[in-house]
């Protein structure tokens, strides 16, 4: 499903809330979209069973609010794979505020990969 624009952010966000259960996530974020009120309208929102997750960043630093939003929501998150398809510069300031976003799963081991364009 290819996600644009506020639309996108808002409908992934639904389906978020919509899927309480979800235990397994795997996003492909190639475009950006917008995250910045997420908080606000979401604080609602909670993953309690998700516990993998593996999502490709393949934009800008707007898709860091969504994984920040998943590790403070997702109290049972185990694992987290992120594969980063973002220049160098960008890559380690995105690394930077993903590894120091609050938590919710103390337990969660979070591993990055490099990959080429595209997830």
């Amino acid at each position: 499903m290819c996600l644009v624009d506020s639309y996108g952010s808002d409908l992934l966000l639904l389906l978020i809330k919509c899927s309480p259960n979800l235990e397994r996530m795997h996003l492909e974020m190639e475009f950006d979209l917008d995250f910045s009120a997420i908080n606000d309208k979401y604080s609602d929102v909670w993953l309690e069973h998700l516990n993998d997750l593996s999502i490709c960043f393949g934009s800008s630093w707007l898709d860091t609010e969504f994984g920040k939003f998943i590790l403070a929501r997702s109290p049972k998150l185990k694992k987290v794979t992120i594969l980063l398809t973002v220049d160098r510069k960008q890559e380690s300031k995105l690394l930077r505020t993903l590894l120091r976003a609050p938590r919710a799963s103390r337990g969660v081991k979070i591993t990055t990969w490099r990959v080429g364009p595209g997830c």
